[in-house]
């Protein structure tokens, strides 16, 4: 690096030391010479941040930040707490980026100055059904520009983001969220007005992943993730344009967490997942039965 880095890279990673070792290689090789690569080891139980120090104990644009188990969201934060540069680029542990990511994003985001940051493309790779497809193409449309754009399918992947640093410092990850923080920040980048220049450019690869970053896995992954979505969805509900867009994932996500707690017997958990659907129907007074049942002893 020949002076002040002008990209900081930011990887949390947890237990994951040989993808993560991958994906920095894959910063390392950026055309753009002047990074500096932040990792965030978010508790690691495998020996990940040691490993790396060994592996890369001759690279200076690498920093190996240690933290306790705090989740992804709070690793992402004290990456960007930490960064050097005015700008953030975010590289999940397993992905990896194309040698002229970086170059690319700045090119875009140097040709406007108004812009909070640029979002490029990104390809599925092997494992996902869309392998070999586009982020794009996939979602149908590229940056988002309305919080309808992301609660409506369209993408928010993180990797695809070079955002200015004191931008991405005032909206931050929500650290109570167990996973889909990169949704909830995109939403509340495009729902604090930022605008995001489009780079149709395909930049990276996003790899199928075997884990959520920031927590062991779990039998029931997917259950944070609808008990995060219900938490991102509730809170921007009335800033879309049809919140009827949002009653109706709402609904699909109620009431697989209703379903799931009733059956396992945890009625108090499934309490107000059924307290929702007697006011989103249908079935209103279904649920609204099971509802009351919910604090009848036993429960």
């Amino acid at each position: 690096m020949s002076g002040a880095p002008q990209v900081s890279i930011i990887v949390p990673t947890f237990n994951r030391h040989a993808a993560v070792t991958e994906a920095i290689e894959s910063a390392r090789q950026q055309t753009l010479p002047d990074i500096e690569i932040v990792v965030v080891d978010d508790g690691s139980t495998d020996g990940t941040a040691d490993a790396l120090r060994a592996a890369f104990s001759d690279e200076p644009r690498l920093r190996v930040l240690e933290q306790a188990n705090a989740g992804c969201a709070a690793a992402r934060n004290a990456g960007v707490a930490a960064a050097h540069a005015p700008l953030i680029a975010f590289l999940d542990s397993d992905d990896l980026l194309d040698p002229g990511y970086l170059a690319s994003q700045l090119q875009i985001l140097e040709a406007d100055s108004e812009a909070a940051g640029a979002f490029c493309d990104g390809r599925f790779g092997p494992g996902w059904a869309q392998a070999e497809r586009t982020v794009f193409e996939v979602h149908g449309q590229g940056a988002p520009r309305h919080l309808d754009d992301v609660v409506g399918g369209g993408p928010a992947t993180i990797v695809s983001l070079l955002i200015r640093t004191e931008v991405a410092r005032a909206v931050r990850f929500d650290e109570q969220l167990a996973c889909r923080e990169d949704l909830d920040f995109m939403a509340r980048l495009v729902l604090a007005g930022h605008r995001l220049a489009e780079n149709r450019e395909v930049l990276w690869t996003y790899r199928h992943g075997t884990q959520v970053d920031g927590h062991p896995q779990k039998s029931n992954r997917w259950l944070p993730v609808h008990r995060s979505l219900v938490t991102l969805l509730t809170r921007i509900r009335d800033a879309v344009t049809d919140p009827r867009v949002v009653d109706d994932q709402l609904r699909e996500l109620h009431h697989n967490l209703a379903h799931h707690h009733w059956r396992t017997g945890d009625r108090r958990a499934a309490r107000p997942h059924c307290r929702a659907l007697a006011r989103l129907g249908p079935r209103r007074m279904h649920w609204r039965r099971r509802y009351l049942r919910s604090f009848l002893p036993g429960a």
